[in-house]
């Protein structure tokens, strides 16, 4: 960083001093305390803004700052010298700021400092009581810059993105997981999510660095795009390599795959046999009506392994019982991954018009 300075003019007519204000140099305890006060103002005047870290207190440049401080009150000439003492002393390798100011009041005499780092700075705030018909204090205020704590670091720490992407990781659950796995149910692995993170915390751009499907991973980014995060130290955008693992509900068990319209066309190819149960079963009970829920488990050659009513409003065993070993005869295609799987089926009954 390019050292710089700034020194801006004694105050040429100061305010009155209070009452009882000592002067030659003042006592040395109230003098601290009005440099405290002075320090104490010029952070106050930083406000809550996070980039603008506040000034730290250091012994050393308040001493040096002391000595410029009464030199610039006594020896305007000798305070001048002051950038070549800190270059000579090696105090400030990574820049430096100051100011000299005059007054009795510590908050104004912090309204009269202009500079300002956006990096940590070491301050050092000197005061030297003038012994003038009215007293005042001479003051100089030295800061330091100090190292940058994210310096090689990234802008965002994983606390701070850690809980938008389990944010994140639940958003493509919901809204894209659940779905492709209708389409796959042996969906599974691990998905990279590269997010860019612009200065206000706004995602700028989502890719896959690594994906599933690409219908599941272009969801998957839509969702992230949606996101917020922090905004990044001093503004500087951030790129995050996200990895979130997706495993389905059956673990690493490979299940089958058929599409409604196969299931669909193999009951309907026996539909009339169920029809055939229920309208023996209507000669009983003409106003026989309802649905029998199945449960199928096919086989990976598609044939079917067992059959379970999971539900039968109609009332009737008979027919449930009928329909039953009816679907033990159904063949399906071969199910997609080589795999069994099961379905669950209603068969609605209802009396012909």
């Amino acid at each position: 960083m390019t050292h710089a300075f700034l020194c801006l003019a004694v105050i040429a007519a100061p305010p009155a001093a209070p009452k009882g204000l000592e002067t030659g140099g003042g006592n040395v305890f109230k003098t601290a305390a009005f440099e405290a006060k002075v320090l104490e103002q010029l952070n106050v005047g930083r406000g809550s803004d996070a980039k603008k870290p506040s000034f730290t207190a250091d012994d050393n440049l308040r001493n040096f700052a002391r000595r410029y401080a009464q030199l610039a009150a006594t020896q305007q000439s000798a305070a001048q010298q002051i950038d070549n003492d800190i270059k000579q002393q090696r105090m400030a390798p990574r820049g430096y700021r100051y100011q000299y100011a005059a007054g009795n009041d510590p908050a104004a005499i912090a309204k009269q400092i202009k500079i300002d780092f956006d990096l940590p700075a070491k301050a050092g705030v000197g005061a030297y009581l003038v012994p003038a018909k009215e007293p005042y204090y001479q003051v100089l205020v030295l800061l330091t810059l100090e190292p940058d704590p994210m310096e090689g670091k990234v802008g965002l720490t994983p606390a701070q993105t850690d809980p938008v992407m389990a944010q994140a990781s639940e958003r493509i659950k919901t809204n894209c997981y659940d779905l492709a796995l209708k389409r796959n149910p042996n969906l599974m692995g691990e998905l990279v999510l590269q997010v860019v993170i612009a200065d206000k915390g706004e995602v700028k751009e989502v890719k896959a660095l690594q994906g599933l499907e690409a219908e599941f991973d272009s969801c998957a980014a839509n969702q992230v795009r949606a996101l917020r995060f922090p905004e990044p130290y001093k503004g500087k955008p951030v790129t995050l390599n996200h990895p979130i693992r997706f495993t389905p509900p059956q673990g690493e068990k490979f299940i089958g795959w058929l599409s409604q319209a196969q299931i669909d066309a193999t009951f309907g190819s026996a539909s009339q046999d169920f029809r055939a149960c229920y309208d023996k079963e209507r000669k009983q009970k003409p106003s026989l009506a309802g649905t029998v829920a199945l449960s199928v488990d096919v086989n990976a050659g598609g044939g079917v392994d067992n059959v379970v009513v999971t539900s039968n409003d109609t009332g009737s065993g008979n027919l449930s019982g009928c329909v039953v070993k009816r679907a033990y005869d159904l063949h399906f295609p071969p199910p997609r991954y080589n795999a069994g799987l099961t379905l669950t089926y209603p068969l609605r009954f209802v009396p012909d018009k």
